[in-house]
């Protein structure tokens, strides 16, 4: 038995997230037939992410078990559906290991436990003779019953063949065995962003409707919001694509838009804040805009101290996405009330 090829490709019709393989196994015909494959989905360190359950409902797949004869000898390929279903927190362990490569790909190791029945059968060439062609004095012991002789070559022809079986000059004629196939399989970040991110839905999202901004007079400050727009639109895509760093890098089109306190303080007052207040929101949205820099920013405030890098990870990435949204959100409605 041998594995020739494994396809795998995530499952579209399914509500949970759920892996498939198409492997193509290649057993002896006729000499051994898979009774059980199960096995498990790990990552290239053997942490297990995943069981697998094999797919029975093809109905049409018959395979035989015979007597091992010379006229039967070969492989046969046999097709097998094997799904892996994948909770919330294995797919954030998926988006973990993708962000630990550089290239973005995700190894899987596939553990494959397989109890495959063995045939150790073969065929005694026992054959049943016409009576008239036996020697004459042996012709009153078979008179009423036909005599069996055994002969191996190929151009014998016996009336019938009776096919006598045995195991193969031992009492065992059926063998099972237990193997264990390790495979590695790789999904590429290419084939993660734009088959599999769609299909999982790796980002779900309050919705926002964002203003349209085309009433608004032309300022410096309105020009900064529609651009952190476009950034806005573009983090959620790094988001579905658990791409969390460039969420953070996205983000700072939205700094920019926060970073002159007098502009933000003057829509404010417009809008009914007293100084306090507007004081306080500015506060914290500096507070915003200083974690964000954090994330990238290497060199402390002096320029002299290296500071350690902070690791981005899903839910910061998240905080950062939903802050900068409402921040945007805020203003742009802000701005389009009092039609500045």
């Amino acid at each position: 038995m041998r594995i020739e090829k494994i396809v795998v490709s995530p499952v579209i019709d399914s509500i949970n997230p759920e892996l498939l393989f198409e492997i193509e196994f290649y057993i002896n015909r006729k000499f051994e037939v898979p009774l059980q494959i199960s096995g498990n989905l790990c990552s290239k360190d053997n942490i297990k992410i995943s069981h697998f359950h094999q797919d029975l409902s093809d109905t049409n797949t018959t395979l035989e078990l015979a007597a091992r004869s010379s006229s039967n000898e070969g492989e046969q390929k046999l097709p097998i559906k094997l799904f892996a279903p994948l909770s919330e927190k294995a797919l954030n362990f998926m988006q973990d290991m993708r962000n630990k490569t550089p290239t973005g790909d995700i190894d899987l190791t596939l553990n494959l436990y397989t109890q495959i029945i063995h045939s150790k059968t073969t065929i005694s060439y026992m054959h049943i003779q016409d009576s008239n062609k036996i020697p004459s004095q042996f012709k009153k012991i078979f008179e009423d019953r036909d005599p069996v002789t055994y002969k191996y070559e190929r151009d014998f022809a016996p009336i019938s063949n009776m096919w006598i079986l045995s195991g193969d000059g031992k009492p065992t004629f059926l063998e099972f065995k237990n193997y264990h196939i390790k495979k590695i399989v790789t999904i590429f970040s290419s084939q993660w962003i734009n088959d599999y991110c769609p299909v999982f839905q790796l980002g779900k999202f309050i919705v926002f409707e964002l203003p349209i901004l085309e009433e608004l007079r032309d300022s410096q400050l309105n020009e900064r919001l529609v651009n952190s727009i476009d950034k806005i639109k573009k983090m959620k895509i790094h988001l579905l694509h658990g791409e969390w760093e460039d969420v953070i890098a996205d983000s700072r089109e939205i700094w920019e838009l926060i970073k002159k306190t007098d502009e933000i303080t003057d829509i404010l007052i417009k809008s009914g804040y007293t100084e306090e207040a507007s004081e306080d929101l500015n506060n914290v949205f500096r507070g915003f805009f200083n974690l964000s820099s954090k994330f990238i920013h290497r060199l402390n405030r002096n320029k002299t101290d290296i500071i350690p890098k902070i690791p981005v990870s899903k839910e910061d990435a998240y905080l950062i996405y939903t802050l900068s949204l409402n921040i945007i959100n805020f203003l742009a409605n802000k701005l389009k009330r009092l039609k500045l």
